[in-house]
């Protein structure tokens, strides 16, 4: 009886490689980023004609016009698009230095959870602390990835089967995050921070994108 072919396909091969280029990982975060920059340009223009009274907080600008523009409150998208981009940059480190056997530890949108983990397979991010309040940051952004730059209100919760039972001093888990444009002003800055770290500007001779120097590699694993 023939022996199965276990040879690996093209599809395979092509998702191997996409999936531990940090190329890829990192070109993918600066889509975002972007993204979240055009969005929150998009917020300051609907501001400015809330303040300057060509509209209404949440109604259509100027209702006789021929392109009447409906003013959505965008700040939570854009806390979403940089929340997926600081998950895409720490991604660019950690999955390729993962073994294939726990890759399943990375793909998950935990933001926090995520830096931790390239901490431990990584002496150079082992040596960076983030303070309380990036900690704290990058949890607020997971909430917005997850559901609050997407959905009023969530559908459950990490350890919670219905998101709408309250905490034990009975408040509410999934209450709204802060939107204000200081506090994503200092996501993007953290993004920012995060980015030199993890992508510093490669010395002569070798390729920006090279980890094989700077983390412990875990494919021995795999």
């Amino acid at each position: 009886m023939p022996l199965p072919d276990r040879s690996p396909t093209p599809f395979r091969i092509l998702y191997d490689y996409l999936v531990t280029s940090p190329d890829m990982w990192r070109m993918r975060a600066i889509d975002l980023w972007n993204a979240g920059d055009a969005v929150r340009e998009k917020a300051r223009h609907a501001l400015r004609d809330v303040e300057q009274g060509r509209a209404t907080k949440y109604g259509m600008r100027d209702l006789q016009a021929d392109d009447p523009i409906l003013l959505v409150r965008t700040e939570s998208v854009a806390f979403m698009l940089t929340g997926m981009a600081i998950e895409c940059l720490i991604k660019s480190a950690l999955v390729p230095t993962v073994a294939p056997a726990e890759r399943k530890r990375a793909y998950v949108h935990d933001l926090l959870g995520l830096w931790n983990l390239l901490q431990e397979g990584c002496p150079r991010v082992k040596a960076i602390s983030l303070s309380n309040q990036d900690q704290m940051l990058l949890e607020d952004l997971t909430a917005f990835v997850e559901w609050a730059g997407r959905y009023p209100v969530p559908r459950k919760l990490p350890g919670r089967a219905d998101a709408s039972a309250g905490d034990a001093d009975g408040t509410a888990h999934w209450k709204p995050k802060d939107c204000s444009s200081e506090a994503l002003d200092g996501a993007r800055e953290l993004f920012c921070r995060l980015y030199r770290v993890l992508w510093p500007i490669p010395a002569p001779g070798t390729r920006q994108g090279d980890h094989s120097e700077s983390c412990e590699s875990r494919r021995e694993g795999g």
